[in-house]
């Protein structure tokens, strides 16, 4: 599904590619878009908290072209949302790599949002206010 899933990523408006992207979104479920266990707890805040379904595991594209693959973007809002552990997120390399990566995103218009694991198993509540008010 990833390589048909990037390809609709870089659709570029051609036409279809918002029908098939909303077929998907619509049937594609559970640990097929995920890949890990904080991404499926973090869907199943959202879902439970009533939030609109963001896409999963998906590219963007970079004011450079590179790609960028995020966790969580909710496109008609240009928000991103990263969900990091303290063990993939907690070394000074891996740390000045997300700050690199924001400020990618960031240049491109993205609103980038970290939650961390943590954040989701300890304070829901407090996740989900910060998404409410990113997601008007």
């Amino acid at each position: 599904m990833g390589p048909l899933l990037a390809s609709l990523d870089h659709g570029n408006g051609r036409k279809g590619t918002r029908e098939l992207r909303a077929i998907l979104d619509t049937h594609t479920i559970g640990t097929t878009l995920t890949r890990s266990g904080l991404e499926e707890a973090f869907l199943a805040l959202i879902t439970e908290a009533g939030l609109p379904r963001p896409r999963v595991n998906t590219h963007l594209e970079l004011p450079d072209g590179r790609l960028s693959e995020v966790d969580f973007h909710w496109p008609e809002h240009r928000l991103v949302v990263e969900t990091d552990s303290h063990a993939w997120h907690a070394t000074t390399p891996q740390r000045e790599a997300d700050h690199a990566k924001d400020a990618d995103l960031h240049q491109a218009g993205y609103t980038v949002m970290r939650i961390t694991d943590r954040q989701i198993t300890h304070d829901p509540a407090a996740a989900v206010a910060r998404l409410n008010g990113a997601l008007p």
